[in-house]
């Protein structure tokens, strides 16, 4: 049973209750964490009252409880987080389906063949072949800006086609044209 003493050292607890808020929100930074926290330090300090000596600075005693609470927890978060992280499994990199990679592929293909035959030749032997503009200019028997200018326009048109902003022709009707 609590003696007049006692019930003198709570009144004063209580008084303290606006400063011991300011400062678990400062420790804090959250109101509700804050509230927790002076709470809890009243709670322990009013189960320790026998452990606090008349006549020394209770302020000063109650905010040693609430720090030493806040770094409690503090601490406590920081093994949680760290024991959750060696839990869960190893991050894995993620790799694009198979199936997209194949479909694009076919897009490419249908678009290349729908290139004209200069623009396939060029991109074949520069793109594909690893031609110099050279070597491919003495193949198809034409300058070498000739090829520069096709093997632009033929990317040009592959990337236009790849990206949907030119309808792509359907690749039989120009195996028709070309034979």
């Amino acid at each position: 049973m609590p003696n007049s003493q006692q019930h003198e050292t709570i009144a004063r607890m209580v008084s303290e209750i606006p400063m011991l808020r300011r400062y678990a929100r400062h420790l804090s930074r959250n109101a509700d964490q804050a509230d927790d926290l002076v709470q809890e330090s009243l709670a322990r300090a009013i189960a320790r009252i026998d452990s606090w000596e008349p006549g020394t600075n209770l302020q000063a005693w109650l905010i040693v409880i609430l720090r030493n609470i806040f770094l409690n927890e503090c601490r406590r978060a920081k093994r949680e987080r760290i024991s959750l992280e060696q839990l869960q499994p190893a991050k894995t990199t993620q790799m694009s389906a198979p199936q997209e990679a194949s479909l694009k592929l076919a897009e490419l293909e249908k678009a290349f063949v729908s290139l004209s035959n200069d623009h396939r030749t060029v991109l074949e032997l520069v793109v594909l072949k690893g031609k110099t503009y050279e070597q491919s200019a003495k193949i198809l028997n034409v300058t070498m800006g000739t090829i520069k200018s096709r093997l632009s326009r033929a990317r040009t048109r592959l990337g236009e086609i790849m990206d949907g902003e030119v309808p792509q022709p359907e690749a039989e009707a120009k195996c028709l044209e070309a034979a």
